[in-house]
Protein backbone atom coordinates (compact mmCIF):
# COMPACT_ATOMS: atom_id res chain seq x y z
CA UNK A 1 0.00 0.00 0.00
CA UNK A 2 2.57 2.28 1.07
CA UNK A 3 4.88 1.69 -2.36
CA UNK A 4 1.34 2.17 -4.38
CA UNK A 5 0.83 5.41 -2.59
CA UNK A 6 4.43 6.17 -3.41
CA UNK A 7 4.32 5.36 -6.94
CA UNK A 8 1.61 7.28 -7.06
CA UNK A 9 2.91 10.54 -5.43
CA UNK A 10 6.03 10.23 -8.01
CA UNK A 11 3.85 9.91 -10.99
CA UNK A 12 1.56 13.33 -9.91
CA UNK A 13 4.38 15.11 -9.45
CA UNK A 14 5.67 14.61 -12.85
CA UNK A 15 2.27 15.37 -14.26
CA UNK A 16 2.66 18.58 -12.54
CA UNK A 17 5.79 19.49 -13.77
CA UNK A 18 5.02 18.70 -16.95
CA UNK A 19 2.05 20.59 -16.53
CA UNK A 20 3.66 23.83 -15.54
CA UNK A 21 6.51 23.08 -18.64
CA UNK A 22 4.20 23.01 -20.78
CA UNK A 23 2.02 25.89 -19.08
CA UNK A 24 4.97 28.50 -19.28
CA UNK A 25 5.96 27.60 -22.87
CA UNK A 26 2.64 28.03 -23.72
CA UNK A 27 2.59 31.74 -21.86
CA UNK A 28 5.64 32.41 -24.11
CA UNK A 29 4.30 31.03 -26.87
CA UNK A 30 1.12 33.37 -26.65
CA UNK A 31 3.33 36.30 -26.19
CA UNK A 32 5.12 35.67 -29.30
CA UNK A 33 2.30 34.55 -31.49
CA UNK A 34 0.74 37.79 -30.14
CA UNK A 35 2.98 40.05 -31.18
CA UNK A 36 3.51 38.81 -34.06
CA UNK A 37 -0.18 38.67 -35.05
CA UNK A 38 -0.17 42.24 -33.72
CA UNK A 39 2.65 43.05 -36.36
CA UNK A 40 0.78 41.40 -39.38
CA UNK A 41 -2.72 42.99 -38.68
CA UNK A 42 -0.93 46.57 -38.92
CA UNK A 43 0.92 45.88 -41.72
CA UNK A 44 -2.51 44.82 -43.48
CA UNK A 45 -4.08 47.87 -41.91
CA UNK A 46 -0.91 50.07 -42.58
CA UNK A 47 -1.60 48.26 -46.34
CA UNK A 48 -5.16 49.49 -46.39
CA UNK A 49 -4.29 52.94 -45.34
CA UNK A 50 -1.46 53.41 -48.45
CA UNK A 51 -4.36 52.00 -51.08
CA UNK A 52 -7.15 53.93 -49.14
CA UNK A 53 -4.78 57.75 -49.14
CA UNK A 54 -4.35 57.16 -52.96
CA UNK A 55 -7.98 57.00 -53.29
CA UNK A 56 -8.77 59.76 -51.31
CA UNK A 57 -5.88 61.95 -52.51
CA UNK A 58 -6.97 61.53 -56.13
CA UNK A 59 -10.62 62.79 -55.05
CA UNK A 60 -9.30 65.65 -53.44
CA UNK A 61 -7.59 66.17 -56.94
CA UNK A 62 -10.60 66.14 -58.62
CA UNK A 63 -12.73 68.63 -56.64
CA UNK A 64 -9.48 70.71 -56.17
CA UNK A 65 -9.46 70.93 -60.23
CA UNK A 66 -13.27 71.15 -60.74
CA UNK A 67 -13.64 74.11 -57.64
CA UNK A 68 -10.94 76.10 -59.28
CA UNK A 69 -12.00 75.69 -62.83
CA UNK A 70 -15.86 76.94 -61.63
CA UNK A 71 -14.34 80.31 -60.37
CA UNK A 72 -12.33 80.84 -63.45
CA UNK A 73 -15.72 79.89 -65.54
CA UNK A 74 -17.92 81.91 -63.51
CA UNK A 75 -15.65 84.91 -64.57
CA UNK A 76 -14.52 83.94 -67.66
CA UNK A 77 -17.64 82.12 -69.25
CA UNK A 78 -15.36 79.99 -71.52
CA UNK A 79 -17.23 77.00 -72.58
CA UNK A 80 -14.37 75.08 -72.94
CA UNK A 81 -14.03 74.61 -68.53
CA UNK A 82 -17.64 73.39 -69.34
CA UNK A 83 -16.27 70.36 -71.40
CA UNK A 84 -13.82 69.88 -69.04
CA UNK A 85 -15.84 69.97 -65.62
CA UNK A 86 -18.17 67.50 -67.41
CA UNK A 87 -15.47 65.03 -67.51
CA UNK A 88 -13.29 65.66 -64.27
CA UNK A 89 -17.49 64.89 -62.77
CA UNK A 90 -17.32 61.48 -65.17
CA UNK A 91 -14.37 60.69 -63.38
CA UNK A 92 -15.27 61.90 -59.89
CA UNK A 93 -18.22 59.86 -59.58
CA UNK A 94 -16.56 56.44 -60.84
CA UNK A 95 -13.82 57.55 -57.66
CA UNK A 96 -16.87 58.15 -55.18
CA UNK A 97 -18.32 54.87 -56.63
CA UNK A 98 -15.19 52.74 -56.02
CA UNK A 99 -14.58 54.05 -53.01
CA UNK A 100 -18.31 53.39 -51.94
CA UNK A 101 -18.31 49.50 -52.98
CA UNK A 102 -14.43 48.86 -51.66
CA UNK A 103 -13.68 48.41 -48.26
CA UNK A 104 -10.15 48.45 -46.15
CA UNK A 105 -9.35 46.43 -43.11
CA UNK A 106 -11.09 48.74 -40.15
CA UNK A 107 -11.06 51.91 -42.13
CA UNK A 108 -13.42 53.82 -43.62
CA UNK A 109 -12.45 55.98 -46.78
CA UNK A 110 -15.53 58.27 -47.42
CA UNK A 111 -18.03 58.09 -45.13
CA UNK A 112 -21.32 57.68 -46.02
CA UNK A 113 -22.07 61.71 -45.36
CA UNK A 114 -18.91 62.86 -47.73
CA UNK A 115 -20.43 60.02 -50.16
CA UNK A 116 -23.96 61.62 -50.24
CA UNK A 117 -22.33 65.81 -50.19
CA UNK A 118 -19.86 64.44 -53.40
CA UNK A 119 -22.61 62.76 -55.71
CA UNK A 120 -25.01 66.21 -54.48
CA UNK A 121 -21.63 68.57 -55.88
CA UNK A 122 -21.12 66.27 -58.82
CA UNK A 123 -25.15 66.54 -59.86
CA UNK A 124 -24.80 70.64 -59.74
CA UNK A 125 -21.88 70.77 -62.59
CA UNK A 126 -22.86 71.26 -65.49
CA UNK A 127 -25.04 68.27 -67.65
CA UNK A 128 -23.32 69.41 -71.29
CA UNK A 129 -20.94 71.65 -72.59
CA UNK A 130 -23.41 74.43 -73.00
CA UNK A 131 -25.19 74.00 -69.67
CA UNK A 132 -25.79 76.92 -67.66
CA UNK A 133 -26.00 75.66 -64.39
CA UNK A 134 -22.89 77.02 -62.17
CA UNK A 135 -23.42 73.79 -59.73
CA UNK A 136 -22.10 74.10 -56.62
CA UNK A 137 -19.79 77.42 -54.70
CA UNK A 138 -16.61 77.48 -54.09
CA UNK A 139 -17.00 77.07 -49.83
CA UNK A 140 -18.79 73.81 -51.04
CA UNK A 141 -16.01 72.68 -52.36
CA UNK A 142 -13.48 73.67 -49.89
CA UNK A 143 -15.40 71.94 -47.36
CA UNK A 144 -15.49 68.88 -49.47
CA UNK A 145 -11.37 68.98 -49.80
CA UNK A 146 -11.26 69.79 -46.53
CA UNK A 147 -13.18 66.92 -45.01
CA UNK A 148 -11.43 64.60 -47.58
CA UNK A 149 -7.62 65.98 -46.05
CA UNK A 150 -8.86 64.86 -42.57
CA UNK A 151 -10.36 61.37 -43.69
CA UNK A 152 -6.63 60.78 -45.16
CA UNK A 153 -5.22 61.84 -42.16
CA UNK A 154 -7.43 59.50 -40.03
CA UNK A 155 -6.67 56.62 -42.77
CA UNK A 156 -2.60 57.50 -42.01
CA UNK A 157 -3.47 57.46 -38.08
CA UNK A 158 -5.75 54.39 -37.93
CA UNK A 159 -4.03 52.40 -40.22
CA UNK A 160 -0.29 53.28 -38.24
CA UNK A 161 1.35 54.81 -40.98
CA UNK A 162 2.26 57.91 -39.21
CA UNK A 163 3.69 55.58 -36.07
CA UNK A 164 5.47 53.47 -37.93
CA UNK A 165 9.28 55.31 -37.03
CA UNK A 166 11.15 51.96 -38.11
CA UNK A 167 14.38 53.31 -39.48
CA UNK A 168 15.04 52.38 -43.35
CA UNK A 169 12.65 52.70 -46.65
CA UNK A 170 9.72 51.33 -45.37
CA UNK A 171 9.73 55.04 -42.66
CA UNK A 172 10.66 56.95 -45.46
CA UNK A 173 8.58 55.30 -47.82
CA UNK A 174 5.99 56.08 -45.32
CA UNK A 175 7.28 59.68 -45.18
CA UNK A 176 6.73 60.63 -48.36
CA UNK A 177 2.89 58.71 -48.56
CA UNK A 178 1.76 61.68 -46.53
CA UNK A 179 4.43 64.44 -47.81
CA UNK A 180 3.81 64.20 -51.42
CA UNK A 181 -0.10 64.46 -50.58
CA UNK A 182 0.45 68.24 -48.53
CA UNK A 183 2.85 69.37 -51.59
CA UNK A 184 -0.50 68.50 -53.73
CA UNK A 185 -2.62 70.05 -51.38
CA UNK A 186 -0.56 73.27 -51.32
CA UNK A 187 -0.18 73.34 -55.42
CA UNK A 188 -3.81 73.19 -55.90
CA UNK A 189 -4.60 76.12 -53.43
CA UNK A 190 -1.94 78.22 -54.97
CA UNK A 191 -3.45 77.30 -58.36
CA UNK A 192 -7.10 78.07 -57.72
CA UNK A 193 -5.67 81.30 -55.97
CA UNK A 194 -3.43 82.34 -59.15
CA UNK A 195 -6.06 81.17 -61.46
CA UNK A 196 -9.04 83.43 -59.60
CA UNK A 197 -6.25 86.61 -60.04
CA UNK A 198 -5.26 86.15 -63.16
CA UNK A 199 -9.21 86.01 -64.64
CA UNK A 200 -10.44 89.51 -61.99
CA UNK A 201 -6.96 90.87 -63.87
CA UNK A 202 -7.16 93.00 -60.14
CA UNK A 203 -5.74 92.21 -56.82
CA UNK A 204 -4.72 93.93 -53.70
CA UNK A 205 -1.60 94.02 -51.69
CA UNK A 206 -3.08 91.09 -49.28
CA UNK A 207 -3.58 88.89 -52.45
CA UNK A 208 -0.19 89.64 -53.41
CA UNK A 209 0.82 88.77 -50.00
CA UNK A 210 -1.37 85.69 -49.70
CA UNK A 211 -0.02 84.64 -52.88
CA UNK A 212 3.54 85.00 -52.66
CA UNK A 213 3.05 83.24 -49.13
CA UNK A 214 1.49 80.43 -50.98
CA UNK A 215 4.41 80.40 -53.56
CA UNK A 216 7.03 79.88 -51.29
CA UNK A 217 5.16 77.15 -49.13
CA UNK A 218 4.92 75.03 -52.40
CA UNK A 219 8.85 75.41 -52.47
CA UNK A 220 9.35 74.66 -48.93
CA UNK A 221 7.41 71.66 -49.34
CA UNK A 222 9.03 70.76 -52.72
CA UNK A 223 12.68 70.71 -51.11
CA UNK A 224 11.43 68.53 -48.34
CA UNK A 225 10.25 66.43 -50.64
CA UNK A 226 13.43 66.57 -53.03
CA UNK A 227 15.22 65.89 -49.52
CA UNK A 228 13.09 62.71 -48.80
CA UNK A 229 13.05 61.03 -52.12
CA UNK A 230 17.42 61.25 -52.00
CA UNK A 231 17.51 59.68 -48.86
CA UNK A 232 14.60 57.06 -50.16
CA UNK A 233 16.66 56.46 -53.27
CA UNK A 234 20.10 55.87 -51.29
CA UNK A 235 17.88 52.82 -49.29
CA UNK A 236 16.25 51.62 -52.49
CA UNK A 237 19.11 51.77 -54.94
CA UNK A 238 17.47 49.86 -57.56
CA UNK A 239 14.54 52.66 -57.58
CA UNK A 240 16.79 55.23 -57.86
CA UNK A 241 16.48 55.90 -62.02
CA UNK A 242 12.86 55.33 -61.92
CA UNK A 243 12.18 57.77 -58.79
CA UNK A 244 14.98 60.47 -60.67
CA UNK A 245 12.90 60.52 -63.70
CA UNK A 246 10.10 61.30 -61.64
CA UNK A 247 11.45 63.48 -59.51
CA UNK A 248 13.05 65.94 -62.18
CA UNK A 249 9.51 65.62 -63.95
CA UNK A 250 8.01 67.04 -60.19
CA UNK A 251 10.70 69.57 -60.17
CA UNK A 252 10.40 71.14 -63.55
CA UNK A 253 6.39 70.97 -63.71
CA UNK A 254 6.59 72.66 -59.82
CA UNK A 255 8.98 75.47 -61.11
CA UNK A 256 7.59 76.49 -64.43
CA UNK A 257 3.76 76.51 -62.72
CA UNK A 258 5.54 79.13 -60.00
CA UNK A 259 7.54 80.76 -62.73
CA UNK A 260 4.25 81.60 -64.19
CA UNK A 261 2.49 81.88 -61.13
CA UNK A 262 4.95 84.82 -60.16
CA UNK A 263 4.48 86.59 -63.96
CA UNK A 264 0.52 86.74 -62.37
CA UNK A 265 1.73 89.09 -59.74
CA UNK A 266 4.21 91.20 -61.99
CA UNK A 267 1.12 91.96 -64.64
CA UNK A 268 -2.58 91.05 -65.98
CA UNK A 269 -3.52 87.87 -67.67
CA UNK A 270 -6.26 87.29 -69.84
CA UNK A 271 -8.94 84.97 -68.81
CA UNK A 272 -7.66 82.30 -71.85
CA UNK A 273 -3.92 82.67 -70.00
CA UNK A 274 -5.90 82.32 -67.02
CA UNK A 275 -7.10 79.01 -67.92
CA UNK A 276 -3.43 78.76 -69.24
CA UNK A 277 -1.94 79.01 -65.37
CA UNK A 278 -4.44 76.20 -64.09
CA UNK A 279 -3.36 73.97 -66.72
CA UNK A 280 0.14 74.56 -66.04
CA UNK A 281 -0.68 74.29 -62.03
CA UNK A 282 -2.77 70.59 -62.96
CA UNK A 283 0.20 69.90 -64.89
CA UNK A 284 2.48 70.11 -61.71
CA UNK A 285 -0.37 68.38 -59.55
CA UNK A 286 -0.86 65.72 -62.39
CA UNK A 287 3.54 65.26 -61.89
CA UNK A 288 3.58 65.06 -58.30
CA UNK A 289 0.56 62.82 -58.31
CA UNK A 290 2.07 59.88 -60.89
CA UNK A 291 5.47 60.48 -57.78
CA UNK A 292 3.03 60.27 -54.97
CA UNK A 293 1.39 56.89 -56.99
CA UNK A 294 5.61 55.08 -57.87
CA UNK A 295 6.40 55.96 -53.86
CA UNK A 296 2.41 53.93 -52.64
CA UNK A 297 3.63 51.48 -55.39
CA UNK A 298 6.63 51.00 -53.55
CA UNK A 299 5.36 51.07 -50.35
CA UNK A 300 2.93 47.97 -51.20
CA UNK A 301 6.07 46.45 -52.05
CA UNK A 302 7.62 46.76 -48.80
CA UNK A 303 4.14 45.86 -46.95
CA UNK A 304 3.55 42.81 -49.01
CA UNK A 305 6.96 41.64 -48.77
CA UNK A 306 7.06 42.37 -44.42
CA UNK A 307 3.51 40.77 -44.64
CA UNK A 308 5.07 37.55 -46.54
CA UNK A 309 7.81 37.88 -43.50
CA UNK A 310 5.35 37.93 -41.26
CA UNK A 311 3.25 35.16 -42.24
CA UNK A 312 6.16 32.90 -42.34
CA UNK A 313 7.58 34.02 -38.98
CA UNK A 314 4.35 33.39 -37.50
CA UNK A 315 4.85 29.46 -39.45
CA UNK A 316 8.34 29.34 -37.91
CA UNK A 317 6.84 30.35 -34.53
CA UNK A 318 4.03 27.80 -34.56
CA UNK A 319 6.20 24.95 -35.25
CA UNK A 320 9.12 26.22 -32.70
CA UNK A 321 6.21 26.12 -30.11
CA UNK A 322 5.03 22.93 -31.36
CA UNK A 323 8.71 21.55 -31.49
CA UNK A 324 9.10 22.82 -28.06
CA UNK A 325 6.37 21.56 -26.64
CA UNK A 326 6.88 18.28 -28.04
CA UNK A 327 10.34 18.50 -26.98
CA UNK A 328 9.32 19.54 -23.07
CA UNK A 329 7.17 16.62 -23.16
CA UNK A 330 9.71 13.44 -24.41
CA UNK A 331 12.43 15.21 -21.87
CA UNK A 332 9.92 14.74 -19.33
CA UNK A 333 8.43 11.24 -20.24
CA UNK A 334 11.73 10.53 -20.79
CA UNK A 335 13.28 11.65 -17.34
CA UNK A 336 10.41 9.92 -16.02
CA UNK A 337 11.03 6.92 -17.65
CA UNK A 338 14.46 6.88 -16.53
CA UNK A 339 13.36 7.76 -12.69
CA UNK A 340 10.57 4.70 -12.91
CA UNK A 341 12.83 2.36 -14.44
CA UNK A 342 15.61 3.62 -11.33
CA UNK A 343 13.07 3.28 -9.25
CA UNK A 344 12.25 -0.05 -10.20
CA UNK A 345 15.82 -1.28 -10.33
CA UNK A 346 16.25 0.06 -6.55
CA UNK A 347 13.15 -1.70 -5.65
CA UNK A 348 14.38 -4.88 -7.20
CA UNK A 349 17.65 -4.80 -5.16
CA UNK A 350 15.71 -4.04 -2.02
CA UNK A 351 13.21 -7.16 -2.62
CA UNK A 352 15.23 -9.59 -4.48
CA UNK A 353 18.12 -11.66 -3.42
CA UNK A 354 21.45 -10.58 -5.22
CA UNK A 355 22.76 -14.32 -5.17
CA UNK A 356 19.95 -16.36 -6.13
CA UNK A 357 17.28 -13.81 -8.19
CA UNK A 358 14.94 -14.63 -6.05
CA UNK A 359 12.58 -12.74 -3.77
CA UNK A 360 14.40 -11.84 -0.31
CA UNK A 361 13.14 -11.96 2.81
CA UNK A 362 12.05 -8.28 3.36
CA UNK A 363 9.87 -9.10 0.29
CA UNK A 364 8.36 -12.59 1.76
CA UNK A 365 6.75 -10.54 4.54
CA UNK A 366 5.12 -7.64 2.60
CA UNK A 367 3.74 -10.47 -0.07
CA UNK A 368 2.80 -13.03 3.08
CA UNK A 369 1.16 -9.71 4.59
CA UNK A 370 -0.81 -8.72 1.74
CA UNK A 371 -1.91 -12.97 0.88
CA UNK A 372 -2.70 -13.04 4.62
CA UNK A 373 -4.85 -10.04 4.78
CA UNK A 374 -6.74 -11.03 1.42
CA UNK A 375 -7.37 -14.82 2.89
CA UNK A 376 -8.75 -13.08 6.27
CA UNK A 377 -10.96 -10.48 4.39
CA UNK A 378 -12.18 -12.67 1.44
CA UNK A 379 -12.25 -16.35 2.87
CA UNK A 380 -9.05 -17.38 0.10
CA UNK A 381 -7.26 -19.97 0.57
CA UNK A 382 -3.49 -19.58 1.42
CA UNK A 383 -0.72 -22.70 1.49
CA UNK A 384 3.23 -22.46 2.08
CA UNK A 385 6.03 -24.60 0.90
CA UNK A 386 9.16 -24.27 3.23
CA UNK A 387 12.37 -26.08 1.66
CA UNK A 388 16.13 -26.49 3.13
CA UNK A 389 18.89 -28.16 0.99
CA UNK A 390 20.06 -31.13 2.84
CA UNK A 391 23.71 -30.95 4.05
CA UNK A 392 24.00 -28.03 2.36
CA UNK A 393 27.02 -27.38 4.76
CA UNK A 394 28.92 -30.34 3.85
CA UNK A 395 28.80 -29.35 -0.14
CA UNK A 396 30.15 -25.88 1.07
CA UNK A 397 33.21 -27.59 3.27
CA UNK A 398 34.09 -29.49 0.36
CA UNK A 399 33.60 -28.00 -2.51
CA UNK A 400 33.85 -24.38 -1.65
CA UNK A 401 31.72 -21.63 -0.93
CA UNK A 402 31.36 -20.75 -4.82
CA UNK A 403 30.57 -24.14 -5.98
CA UNK A 404 27.86 -23.20 -2.73
CA UNK A 405 26.73 -20.84 -4.40
CA UNK A 406 26.13 -22.02 -7.90
CA UNK A 407 24.02 -24.80 -6.01
CA UNK A 408 21.42 -22.26 -4.82
CA UNK A 409 21.25 -20.20 -7.99
CA UNK A 410 20.37 -24.11 -9.87
CA UNK A 411 18.12 -24.79 -7.20
CA UNK A 412 15.88 -21.11 -7.76
CA UNK A 413 15.82 -22.05 -11.43
CA UNK A 414 14.50 -25.50 -10.95
CA UNK A 415 12.37 -24.68 -8.43
CA UNK A 416 10.72 -21.81 -10.24
CA UNK A 417 10.63 -24.29 -13.33
CA UNK A 418 8.00 -26.33 -11.20
CA UNK A 419 5.53 -23.75 -9.70
CA UNK A 420 2.67 -22.01 -11.13
CA UNK A 421 3.10 -18.43 -12.31
CA UNK A 422 0.51 -17.37 -9.48
CA UNK A 423 3.17 -18.57 -6.78
CA UNK A 424 5.90 -16.74 -5.90
CA UNK A 425 9.30 -18.19 -4.98
CA UNK A 426 11.74 -16.54 -2.22
CA UNK A 427 14.94 -17.47 -0.05
CA UNK A 428 14.32 -17.14 3.47
CA UNK A 429 18.02 -17.19 4.14
CA UNK A 430 20.91 -19.48 3.91
CA UNK A 431 19.72 -22.94 2.17
CA UNK A 432 16.47 -22.31 3.26
CA UNK A 433 13.40 -21.04 0.75
CA UNK A 434 10.23 -20.39 1.04
CA UNK A 435 7.11 -21.02 -1.11
CA UNK A 436 3.54 -18.83 -1.42
CA UNK A 437 0.58 -20.35 -3.21
CA UNK A 438 -1.94 -18.26 -2.79
CA UNK A 439 -5.69 -19.81 -3.45
CA UNK A 440 -4.17 -22.86 -3.41
CA UNK A 441 -5.50 -26.28 -0.99
CA UNK A 442 -3.07 -28.29 1.29
CA UNK A 443 -3.14 -31.33 -1.26
CA UNK A 444 -2.58 -28.81 -4.12
CA UNK A 445 0.44 -27.59 -2.04
CA UNK A 446 1.60 -30.93 -1.49
CA UNK A 447 1.60 -32.24 -5.14
CA UNK A 448 3.52 -28.92 -5.79
CA UNK A 449 6.42 -29.89 -2.92
CA UNK A 450 6.77 -33.41 -4.20
CA UNK A 451 7.15 -32.41 -7.70
CA UNK A 452 9.78 -29.33 -6.55
CA UNK A 453 11.43 -32.93 -4.47
CA UNK A 454 11.60 -34.98 -7.55
CA UNK A 455 12.52 -32.29 -9.81
CA UNK A 456 15.89 -31.04 -7.43
CA UNK A 457 16.79 -34.64 -7.09
CA UNK A 458 17.07 -35.53 -10.60
CA UNK A 459 18.65 -31.82 -11.80
CA UNK A 460 22.13 -31.44 -12.64
CA UNK A 461 24.09 -29.28 -10.11
CA UNK A 462 27.56 -30.02 -11.94
CA UNK A 463 30.10 -31.25 -9.68
CA UNK A 464 27.81 -31.68 -6.72
CA UNK A 465 25.81 -34.95 -7.11
CA UNK A 466 23.09 -35.80 -5.11
CA UNK A 467 21.36 -33.06 -3.86
CA UNK A 468 17.78 -33.31 -2.15
CA UNK A 469 16.08 -30.97 -0.21
CA UNK A 470 13.50 -31.40 2.51
CA UNK A 471 9.72 -29.93 2.63
CA UNK A 472 6.91 -28.47 5.24
CA UNK A 473 3.50 -27.39 3.76
CA UNK A 474 1.24 -26.13 5.72
CA UNK A 475 -2.10 -24.44 4.86
CA UNK A 476 -3.84 -21.19 6.32
CA UNK A 477 -6.75 -22.28 8.63
CA UNK A 478 -9.02 -18.80 9.55
CA UNK A 479 -8.37 -16.93 12.53
CA UNK A 480 -4.67 -18.38 12.15
CA UNK A 481 -2.09 -15.77 12.64
CA UNK A 482 0.98 -14.98 10.57
CA UNK A 483 3.39 -16.21 13.42
CA UNK A 484 1.62 -19.33 14.23
CA UNK A 485 1.29 -20.58 10.42
CA UNK A 486 4.99 -19.88 9.81
CA UNK A 487 5.78 -22.13 12.95
CA UNK A 488 3.71 -24.65 11.99
CA UNK A 489 5.41 -24.84 8.60
CA UNK A 490 8.55 -24.55 9.73
CA UNK A 491 7.63 -27.49 11.86
CA UNK A 492 7.08 -29.66 9.16
CA UNK A 493 10.23 -28.99 7.61
CA UNK A 494 12.20 -30.15 10.77
CA UNK A 495 10.16 -33.34 10.81
CA UNK A 496 11.10 -34.00 7.09
CA UNK A 497 14.58 -33.95 7.96
CA UNK A 498 14.04 -35.89 11.36
CA UNK A 499 12.60 -38.49 9.43
CA UNK A 500 15.48 -39.02 6.69
CA UNK A 501 15.21 -36.02 4.70
CA UNK A 502 14.61 -35.74 0.92
CA UNK A 503 10.81 -35.84 1.77
CA UNK A 504 8.03 -33.87 1.90
CA UNK A 505 5.83 -33.40 5.78
CA UNK A 506 2.33 -31.83 6.05
CA UNK A 507 1.73 -29.67 8.99
CA UNK A 508 -0.45 -30.37 11.37
CA UNK A 509 -3.49 -28.21 12.50
CA UNK A 510 -1.69 -27.62 15.48
CA UNK A 511 2.38 -26.62 15.82
CA UNK A 512 2.80 -28.74 19.22
CA UNK A 513 1.67 -32.08 17.29
CA UNK A 514 4.49 -31.61 14.69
Amino acid sequence: MAETGLRTRRRLRYVLLAILSAAFLAVAAALLLSTLNRQYQTTHHELSGAQCILHLQDVAILVQQMRGLRLIQDTAGDDRIAAVLHELSTQLLAEVGYLETHSYAGLTCLHPRQIAQMRLYIRRQPATADGLDRGGDFDEASDLVAGVRDTMLDAAYTSALVRDTDAGPYFLANLLALRLPALIDASGRLRGQAAALAVANRWSEEDSRQTANRMEGVRIALEQVEMELRAFMTERPSLAKRLAGSRDEVHSALNDFLSVTGGVLGGGQSGVEAIELFDRGSQAIGSVRILHGLVLQELDGLLRARIVVLRRQLVVAWLAVLGLLAAVLYLHTSFYRRERLLSERLESLATTDALTRAGNRTRFEEDFARHLMEAERYGRTLSIIMLDIDHFKRINDRYGHTVGDLVLRQLTKVVEAQIRSADAFYRWGGEEFCVLSPETMLEGARESAERIRNAVAGADFGAVSGVTVSLGVAQWQDGESADVLLNRVDGALYAAKQAGRNRVVIASSSPASV
